[in-house]
């Protein structure tokens, strides 16, 4: 079995202040240094071989955090094909600054909506974050869960929402409501499979760890995690 964990780092400053950030490189907040922390953890159980990180500094920062505290150094990969999504002109605004000029509902049309329309001004498709962030998982994460590894990726909320939907299958309106929260990972556990047309790669769970779960790891990692998805196939 092996298994790929999705953590997006922790709250930044920009987070904290309830502004779109994309392609601002900020820091992170105090709350967010802690919910590294207290992720740290959660990821105990695991044994990485490889580790991939965008170069924005709340996500290095956050690997910095969890690799100290966990006593880590597994190969990482710091690569701009898992870089927070560029907002254009929204970027730096609040939800309410962009609701008054871009219209209601504007800012969740252009998180996780596609088709033009739903591109920022000046910003990037939805749908070009889920075509880079799916060439890192052929190029990298496939040949990771093929070998049996453990593999994290820390990662914008965006990013990680672009490639959940490919590896759940997800439609556009379902991918509208993926969020995945600062510092909590989402572990996926694979198993590969070989014969004609493949190798393919079997989702046999999808589940989150929270620290408020914090007494049920040790059940979580004998089989039990805190929720079963459907089985899919993955290929390509």
């Amino acid at each position: 079995m092996s298994r790929l964990v999705l953590l997006r780092h922790g709250l930044s400053l920009g987070n904290e202040d309830h502004r779109v950030t994309g392609k601002l490189d900020l820091p992170l907040s105090q709350m967010g240094i802690q919910e590294a922390r207290r992720a740290a953890p959660l990821l105990s159980h695991f044994s990485f071989e490889r580790a991939y990180s965008s170069f924005m500094s709340r996500a290095v920062q956050t690997k910095d955090i969890i690799y100290g505290e966990l006593g880590i150094s597994p190969p990482t990969l710091r690569t701009g094909l898992l870089d927070s999504r560029s907002y254009g002109d929204l970027e730096g605004c609040t939800k309410q600054e962009i609701e008054a000029r871009f219209g209601a509902q504007a800012l969740r049309k252009y998180k996780r909506g596609v088709g033009a329309e739903s591109i920022p001004p000046n910003g990037e498709s939805f749908e070009s974050v889920g075509e880079r962030v799916w060439l890192l998982y052929t190029q990298f994460l496939k040949l990771d869960m093929l070998r049996d590894f453990d593999s994290l990726v820390i990662s914008h909320g965006n990013v990680l929402a672009a490639l959940i939907k490919r590896l759940d299958g997800l439609d556009d309106d379902a991918a509208l409501d993926v969020y995945p929260h600062h510092c909590t990972p989402i572990v996926y556990e694979f198993k590969p499979s070989f014969g004609h047309g493949g190798p393919w790669l079997d989702i046999t769970a999808r589940y989150e760890l929270l620290p408020s779960q914090a007494d049920i790891f040790s059940n979580a990692f004998a089989g039990s995690p805190v929720s079963w998805m459907p089985q899919s196939v993955i290929q390509g």
